[in-house]
């Protein structure tokens, strides 16, 4: 479809228009960019002055289908073990983690000798972590002017970029306070998951009220070619982490039949999974 010169119901990355997420029941007014090899999801109306405090883990029950599964994914994945470290370099450096999320990665990371600094949109868990004496934990978004004098070694923007009105924009400046070899690490979820085709618009993406955006490989480097980010990356898909979750977390399905499906799909199409990650090192 030609781009068009309207401001209603078009693309923020490409200009296309966009589409109803599905016809009826649509969670959130969420669009459906009609670029195929875009397919961003877009929310048709964003307030990012109301953000409620959200944890993935509070839309999980005891007991739920994917708790009985979940060794489905753990056990094939060559890369559960970095997962757990965050795809960090080696050699320990200065960090900068925001987003949201399981914050036992980047404590862990600073126990191995990082320097951390985060900043996480849950005030909730902000307050626990502060009270405990561990790690400082800020809600106020990043101020990139200030550290201009003191660049990091590595940045983890960890289910974020689905949270800021311009995130190219965010990309840009997370890359501009990179020492050169820094990495920049992006954890986003999976538009084009296993876990969305499965839920529908049960999918609990789409009920996050901090989202603005939902990515796909193909948007996500859009992103990055809009942020002006010309380094080589990494991207690849994971299910090693956030496995596919529904609000509410129940599904009419036979789980031995589901389990060979799973499987299946995540062989033939490891783009599946419900973690789009990539990783990025800047030039020296």
């Amino acid at each position: 479809m030609l781009k068009t010169n309207s401001h209603t119901h078009l693309c923020d990355l490409c200009g296309y228009h966009l589409h109803p997420l599905l016809p009826k029941e649509n969670p959130g007014g969420w669009l459906r960019c009609s670029r195929k090899v875009c397919a961003l999801l877009q929310r048709s109306h964003f307030h990012p002055e109301k953000p409620l405090p959200i944890t993935f883990e509070d839309k999980l029950e005891p007991n739920s289908l994917w708790d009985r599964i979940k060794e489905t994914f753990t056990n094939r994945l060559d890369d559960k073990e970095r997962w757990k470290t965050l795809y960090l370099p080696e050699t320990p450096g200065l960090l900068l983690d925001i987003g949201t999320g399981d914050i036992h990665p980047v404590l862990n990371a600073a126990a191995r000798g990082w320097n951390t600094h985060i900043i996480h949109t849950n005030s909730l868990l902000i307050e626990k972590y502060n009270q405990s004496n561990q790690i400082q934990i800020s809600h106020t978004p990043p101020i990139w002017e200030k550290y201009a004098s003191s660049p990091f070694d590595a940045i983890i923007i960890r289910w974020y970029l689905e949270q800021v009105p311009y995130p190219s924009q965010l990309l840009r400046s997370a890359w501009n306070s990179l020492i050169p070899g820094g990495r920049l690490i992006i954890f986003a979820w999976n538009a084009s998951s296993y876990g969305h085709e499965l839920y529908g618009k049960n999918w609990l993406p789409l009920h996050i009220p901090q989202f603005k955006y939902i990515f796909t490989a193909s948007s996500l480097r859009q992103c990055l070619h809009a942020a002006g980010i010309k380094c080589r990356y990494n991207l690849f898909c994971s299910s090693a982490g956030q496995l596919p979750q529904s609000n509410p977390p129940a599904i009419n399905q036979d789980e031995h039949e589901l389990h060979k499906k799973i499987a299946h799909i995540l062989k033939e199409e490891p783009m599946s999974g419900e973690a789009l990650i990539l990783t990025c090192n800047k030039h020296k």
